[in-house]
């Protein structure tokens, strides 16, 4: 019903004015999930006969009811068509059904003035198709969906960790012109569209992936669209260095690349080549080319592929496997069987059927908890309280005591007079201090560096005590870093204030400060900030032995036997809880399919290879702390079987009851909440649910899920098929590593949690 009202009432108030507002789609591909922050692509036509300078806004409430207008000033000319991009973060309990407003305003000397139009509209009204919060997404520009299929999981069956969907179809002209409108999608893939960007829309692509985001290219089979190479190359920073081979290559050769094709069709595939020097291989065909490889960009990546995946001839076979390819490409872990697959299973008996226990990775409520700043709201109730007790008590009972006993109850209205000015003043001299307030921010922040890259970055929330009654500017230190109101779940359940305000953000350029209307409270904000570290806390790091640097010892004849290296916490803060992983550059062989009696082969992995990891990885946790100017000697990590991922994750992360305790929102200990801060870093390589059984057993196995929540900017999946170094660990009451300014001034007390991720990338024997 919302929907249709909003689609009349757009219609009636187009139909009267010169100016038409068109809503195109809401999130990329006109998908859309809550909480995330959207991309809204709109146009403005105009049959006003003179050109006009205008503001055109998208109205979002926030956690506290107030109106944030995320906009941008745009020209219109006269009998033209103008399209653009805004972007919002919308509520984490908005639906499809939630309406917002559209405004367009004139702009006289950069102020927005008289409304020209307005237009009101849901997400039904646009038809905008939601993303569950514990379903991933893939962006595909282009018509191909290249396999992408099998990551989405198949009906009741849980196969995969976490059901991703692939948005295809997308042109060009989808692709946003700022860089926080891709926080819906894990990966971005390039098909087989035209890489026709604009200059905007290159750099939010290439500042996208260098904080953090996975740009995959498909090479197309004619000609050199992207460029590479050459500094004409619509995102050369990325793609300027790199000079592929123009080769052939037979389907068969791509059986362990893409996996076994549905027949033995002998098709010649133009291929590309690359010469691997500053990225990593991904895949190498048996005579050594190599057709796939990943580049680092800050601390994202880059993964260029040259076989064109698009070719109608490749996906005629069934190709490509997701569990063959696609896992390789993205990091993950876990078998893609097809609903077909799953159904021969089911007809066999050998689908598992315990119902899976399961732990929930909720970002949000973790995020809340850590930043909560409980006992100033505590304390500034508890005061109020006791203010409106004391004051009831005075003006009441005591004041009729004592009017009483002196005969002067005619007087009662000038003792109440009396004291509501009293109180009124102890309530504002109150309301003006932060008396109990010791340290007026909370946060919670993870930092990420990548040995060599030029930035580091730290991603995180802060909860912000503003002790007035005014408007605040709130703002991080830095060019091109994003700082936004933020509105935890559990704020749907509470009242929004009563004196509702309204705030205009500019987000022509990425916004790196808020206007926060105060009342003598919190306020909750998201960060998202890259350059280098200048706090007196964190310092540089984590720094290497240049003279003892981190490398694979390995025997005569080739064979990896441990680690060696120095590295050095050089923060002037200790590190707890630290972990070590190694990935090592021994690559696990696809997982066989099973074969009948006859030797034929079947269409599912063999039983005892189903989920396995990428690589060959370890991992250790530290006995003790690591402190300041302290040297990790990377000798002492010793590579045994029970150090192995698949053991060491299974055995730390293992759910102690059979139902999740901390579902639902239930508040977390600070040690839980470490524990599911590292759950979401490895995400991808926890261990996959146990969906079939062995052949001949009835028992089916003990099967667990991780579902996660939010946070999939933490994972560090794509590490995980390529050998490195990662350490994590937290600071203990740590001040935020970045700065944050009220009015100008900077913040200097601060709590809360970091963690720091630090990662090596090593050499490869390929």
């Amino acid at each position: 019903m919302i929907g249709i009202t909003c689609v009349l009432t757009a219609a009636l108030l187009s139909a009267t004015g010169e100016y038409t507002i068109t809503v195109d789609s809401l999130g990329l591909g006109n998908t859309w999930r809550a909480g995330d922050i959207t991309p809204l692509h709109i146009t403005v036509s105009n049959t006003n006969p003179e050109p006009i300078s205008a503001w055109i806004s998208w109205d979002v409430p926030d956690g506290d009811g107030d109106i944030v207008a995320w906009g941008r000033p745009i020209t219109l000319t006269p009998n033209q068509n103008v399209s653009t991009w805004l972007y919002a973060p919308v509520q984490p309990w908005a639906t499809r059904t939630t309406a917002w407003t559209l405004r367009l305003r004139t702009l006289i000397n950069g102020t927005p003035g008289e409304q020209l139009t307005l237009f009101r509209f849901s997400a039904q009204s646009v038809n905008a198709a939601p993303i569950s919060l514990q379903h991933g997404a893939i962006a595909v520009v282009g018509t191909r969906r290249l396999g992408l299929s099998g990551l989405a999981g198949s009906g009741n069956t849980v196969t995969v960790l976490e059901p991703t969907i692939a948005i295809s179809g997308l042109q060009p002209e989808d692709i946003p012109d700022a860089w926080p409108c891709f926080d819906s999608i894990d990966t971005l893939v390039w098909a087989d569209a035209q890489p026709a960007l604009d200059y905007r829309q290159s750099k939010a692509i290439e500042e996208w992936v260098s904080r953090g985001g996975h740009l995959v290219i498909i090479l197309p089979t004619i000609g050199n669209p992207w460029g590479l190479g050459s500094e004409e190359s619509p995102l050369a920073s990325i793609l300027g260095d790199i000079e592929p081979t123009l080769g052939n290559a037979t389907i068969s050769d791509f059986q362990n690349i893409l996996g076994t094709p549905r027949n033995n069709n002998p098709l010649l595939l133009t291929v590309r080549s690359f010469e691997a020097q500053n990225y990593t291989p991904m895949f190498t065909l048996p005579d050594s080319r190599v057709i796939a490889v990943t580049k680092d960009v800050g601390v994202g990546k880059c993964s260029i592929i040259g076989i064109d995946l698009a070719d109608g001839r490749v996906a005629a076979l069934g190709l490509p496997k997701a569990d063959v390819f696609w896992n390789r490409i993205l990091g993950r872990r876990g078998d893609t069987p097809s609903p077909v697959t799953l159904q021969k299973l089911l007809d066999l008996e050998l689908i598992s059927g315990a119902i899976p226990t399961s732990t929930t990775l909720p970002m949000g409520s973790i995020a809340a908890q850590t930043i909560a700043m409980s006992t100033v709201s505590g304390g500034r109730l508890g005061t109020a309280f006791i203010l409106v007790i004391t004051y009831i008590i005075v003006g009441g009972p005591i004041g009729y005591f004592v009017l009483r006993k002196k005969r002067k109850l005619r007087w009662s209205w000038m003792w109440f007079a009396v004291n509501a000015v009293i109180f009124t003043v102890i309530s504002w001299s109150i309301s003006r201090t932060t008396f109990n307030v010791a340290i007026p921010l909370r946060h919670l922040s993870i930092i990420d560096q990548v040995f060599g890259a030029p930035k580091q970055q730290v991603h995180g929330w802060f909860s912000l005590y503003l002790p007035n009654y005014s408007t605040n500017q709130i703002s991080i230190l830095g060019t091109a870093n994003l700082l936004m109101p933020w509105t935890p779940t559990e704020l749907s359940k509470t009242p929004s204030f009563a004196d509702t305000r309204h705030v205009s953000v500019n987000i022509d350029q990425v916004p790196s400060f808020f206007d926060q209307p105060s009342r003598a409270t919190t306020a909750n904000f998201q960060f998202n900030w890259a350059g280098g570290l200048q706090s007196d806390s964190y310092k540089s790091l984590i720094r290497v032995d240049f003279d003892d640097k981190p490398a694979v010892r390995t025997l005569e004849n080739g064979t990896s036997i441990g680690l060696s290296g120095l590295i050095e916490n050089k923060m002037n803060v200790s590190l707890y809880d630290v972990t070590v992983v190694w990935v090592t550059d021994e690559r696990i062989a696809p997982a066989h399919f099973a074969k009948n009696d006859n030797g034929k082969e079947l269409s599912w992995i063999t039983y005892s290879e189903s989920g396995k990891p990428l690589n060959v990885a370890y991992s250790w946790r530290l006995s003790s702390s690591w402190g300041p100017e302290e040297h990790l000697s990377l000798n002492g990590f010793h590579p045994t079987i029970d150090a192995l991922i698949e053991k060491g994750f299974d055995e730390r992360y293992k759910q102690e009851n059979r139902w999740d305790v901390y579902a639902g929102g239930a508040a977390m200990p600070q040690d839980e909440i470490k524990k599911r801060l590292e759950m979401l870093s490895l995400y991808s390589h926890l261990k996959p649910p146990a969906y079939r059984k062995r052949a001949g057993s009835e028992k089916s196995p003990p099967t667990h899920n991780n579902v996660r929540e939010g946070g999939r900017e933490l994972d560090m999946a794509s590490w995980f098929g390529r050998p490195c170094i990662i350490v994590m660990g937290f600071v203990k009451n740590a001040s935020i590593p970045v700065e944050i300014q009220v009015d100008g001034e900077k913040i200097t007390k601060s709590d809360g949690m970091t963690m720091v991720r630090w990662v090596y990338p090593l050499g490869t024997t390929q």
